[in-house]
């Protein structure tokens, strides 16, 4: 199970919400101060993550607490797969199925952008499905603070 720490800033019936400090890897890397990577970060730095989750087992949670939130790893490196190849093999085989008909490059590169665009719209929809099963949710596990 994948797990991270989460702040707990509203409460509802049976969901709460969190949020969570987007971590970097890069406060502890030997490299940093030469890394591009890091520098890269440090531009486009993403806020906080607001998310609302379920509370299955009806733990007793308080503004303001910390708490542990998991995701399975299979899900994830489900959810991950699937919306990661299903853009490429789109383009790919809209690229395949143009050069069956020319060999044009300019057509072919057309043919491969539809395809990537429909990916996309295809991964969108892929990922609705994912935000209504349970499996791919994250869920609450325990209350450390």
């Amino acid at each position: 199970m994948i797990e991270e720490q989460a702040k707990v800033v509203a409460l509802e019936a049976d969901r709460i919400t969190i949020r969570a400090t987007r971590m970097s890897a890069c406060g502890v890397c030997q490299a940093a101060e030469a890394c591009g990577a890091r520098k890269l970060g440090q531009l486009f730095k993403s806020p906080d993550v607001e998310m609302s989750i379920a509370n299955p087992q009806a733990l007793s949670v308080e503004i303001g607490q910390q708490v542990l939130v998991g995701l399975h790893e299979q899900a994830f490196l489900r959810a991950a797969l699937i919306l990661y190849l299903t853009p490429l093999v789109a383009m790919l085989f809209s690229v395949l199925l143009m050069a069956m008909f020319t060999s044009i490059e300019g057509w072919l590169i057309l043919a491969s952008l539809i395809g990537l665009g429909l990916g996309f719209v295809l991964g969108r929809i892929f990922s609705r499905y994912f935000l209504s099963d349970m499996t791919y949710q994250p869920v609450l596990l325990k209350v450390l603070s």
